[in-house]
C-alpha cells in the first residue's frame, strides 16, 4: 500500500504502463489503519484496476488518495452487518515502504447494491494470485486484453442494482507514469523504481536546490538536476537559457516545386461526365398497400 498516489487533474488516479480501468465505485467511506495506531478516513471514488485498489478522497483531509497493490493484500472480506452499510475489509503490506507498517482497510458501499464490484474484484484477485503461484504477474492477459479493447461487457456481469460504472473505454491520460506494472509486483528486498516528477509521493528523492540560481527552478530529467526555466514563449537562443534547453529551428525551407506553378490540374484532365444514368429499376415500384400482407399469411396449421 502506498499513501497519495499520483492523480490527475480530473482525479482520476494516473495509471503506470500496461494498467486498465475496470471500474469506478461512487459514495464510497474508507478508513486505513495503521499498525502504529495511525488511521486515515475519507469519502470519494474507488476504482478497481487490473492490479490494484485506488480510493480518491472528495473530501478535506489528512490525505488526497491511497491504493491497495493487489498483490500485497490478503484477508480481504465482505461483510453484511445487520445494522449499517456493507462493506469490504482486508489487509496489506507496504509498497516499497510507502508506509511505515502493515495496514487494514475498510471501504463502506454507501449507495446500492455490490454485484458487479464484487465478482470483478474477486476475479481479478482470483486470477493474479493464480498466475503468482505459477512465477508469473498480473491477471490473465486474455482478460486485460479484453479490458483494454472495451470489451470487458463480454466478461462482466452487470448488475443494474449496483451503481458501479465499467470503463468501456479507457480513460485519456495526458502525463502518464513512467513506471510499468512490475511496479506493484515488488519481489522482496527489491528498491523502488524512481517515480514520475509529478508524483504526488512525499518521499521521491529530488536534487537538492541550488542556493546560487535566483530563477525559480524547475526539474530536468535529461541532466537529472535542476535549471531555471526558459523564458516564457522562447523561440530563439538566449544567454540565460544557454544548452539546457533545446532551440527551435527557424531555417525551415519549402521543397523548391511547391506550391506548383500553373501546371494544376495536369494537362488532359477533364470533369467526369455527368450523365450517370440511374439502374433500371430505380425508382422502385411503389407497393399498393392493400396488397400487403399476402392473404396466405400467417400460415396455418
Amino acid at each position: 500500500m502506498a499513501l497519495n498516489p499520483p492523480v490527475m487533474a480530473n482525479n482520476m488516479p494516473a495509471p503506470v504502463i500496461g494498467e486498465f480501468m475496470v471500474l469506478v465505485r461512487k459514495d464510497i467511506e474508507a478508513e486505513i489503519a495503521l499498525e502504529n495506531g495511525t488511521k486515515y478516513k475519507g469519502k470519494g471514488r474507488l476504482y478497481l484496476t487490473t492490479i490494484r485498489l485506488v480510493f480518491v478522497n472528495e473530501k478535506r483531509s489528512n490525505i488526497s488518495s491511497f491504493d491497495i497493490p493487489i498483490d500485497l493484500m490478503s484477508h480481504e472480506k465482505f461483510n453484511q452487518p445487520i445494522f449499517g452499510a456493507n462493506y469490504i475489509s482486508g489487509s496489506v503490506k507496504p509498497l516499497y515502504n510507502l508506509i511505515p507498517c502493515n495496514a487494514k482497510f475498510k471501504f463502506w458501499f454507501m449507495s446500492g447494491g455490490t454485484g458487479t464490484f464484487l465478482p470483478m474484484f474477486y476475479g481479478i484477485v482470483d486470477q493474479i494470485r493464480r498466475r503468482r503461484a505459477n512465477g508469473s504477474n498480473g491477471p490473465d492477459p486474455r482478460f486485460v486484453e479484453s479490458v483494454a479493447s472495451g470489451n470487458i461487457q463480454n466478461v462482466a456481469y452487470v448488475d443494474p442494482n449496483d451503481p458501479s460504472v465499467i470503463f468501456v473505454l479507457q480513460p485519456e491520460c495526458p502525463n502518464p507514469s513512467q513506471n510499468n506494472v512490475n511496479y506493484y509486483f515488488p519481489v522482496p528486498g527489491a528498491t523502488a523504481p524512481p517515480l514520475p516528477m509529478d508524483s504526488s509521493y512525499q518521499d521521491v528523492d529530488r536534487p537538492p536546490h541550488n542556493p546560487g540560481q535566483s530563477a525559480p527552478q524547475v526539474y530536468s530529467p535529461q541532466s537529472n538536476a535542476y535549471a531555471p526555466p526558459p523564458p516564457s514563449g522562447y523561440d530563439m537562443p538566449d544567454s540565460r537559457v544557454g544548452s539546457q534547453y533545446p532551440q527551435m529551428a527557424n531555417n525551415y525551407q519549402p521543397p523548391n516545386n511547391y506550391p506548383p506553378l500553373g501546371n494544376y490540374p495536369p494537362p488532359g484532365y477533364s470533369q467526369p461526365p455527368n450523365n450517370y444514368p440511374p439502374p433500371g429499376n430505380y425508382p422502385p415500384p411503389i407497393v399498393n398497400p392493400s396488397n400487403y400482407p399476402p392473404s396466405n399469411y400467417p400460415p396455418r396449421n
